[in-house]
Order: C-alpha cells, then structure tokens, then sequence
C-alpha cells in the first residue's frame, strides 16, 4: 500500500507547487494586462504575447488543478499507510 502511496504523494506534492508558481504568475499577467500603462509603454507584440501567455497560464492551471484531483482521490481511495 505503501509502495503505491508513495509516488502519488509526491506527484501530489509536486502540482501543488507547480499551481502556487502558476496562480502567481497568472495574477502577475492579469496585473499587468489591467494596468493601462502597460499598454502604453509595451509594443503591441508584447501586449498580444502578455495576452497570451495569460491564457496558457489559465489552460496549464486547469490541467495541473485537474490532475491534483485525480492523485487526489487515488490517494484516498489506497487510504492512510
């Protein structure tokens, strides 16, 4: 039971980092995308690549956000080592 805990764990572990990096980068972007400065001082090919960027980052959340659920619930569905 151990041996099959283990790795999903980690894995866990592991996307809860990797949506803390990207929920900050995404609130990064959504700043930066709302300030209208930026627009002022940015070329509109580093508008498009920021507006981008910002909906990549909502797509990869999604799936890291996703996949946690489903470790998640292999991890109860073992139960406690």
């Amino acid at each position: 039971r151990l041996a099959r805990r283990r790795p999903l764990v980690k894995e866990a572990s592991r996307l809860e980092q990797q949506i803390a990096a990207l929920e900050a980068e995404k609130l990064d972007l959504e700043r930066r995308l709302g300030d209208a400065t930026f627009y002022a001082a940015a070329t509109p090919a580093e508008v498009q690549s920021a507006s981008r960027r910002c909906a990549d980052v909502v797509a990869m959340l999604g799936e890291a956000e996703e996949r946690w659920l489903v470790v998640q619930a292999q991890i109860e569905s073992i139960g406690e080592p």
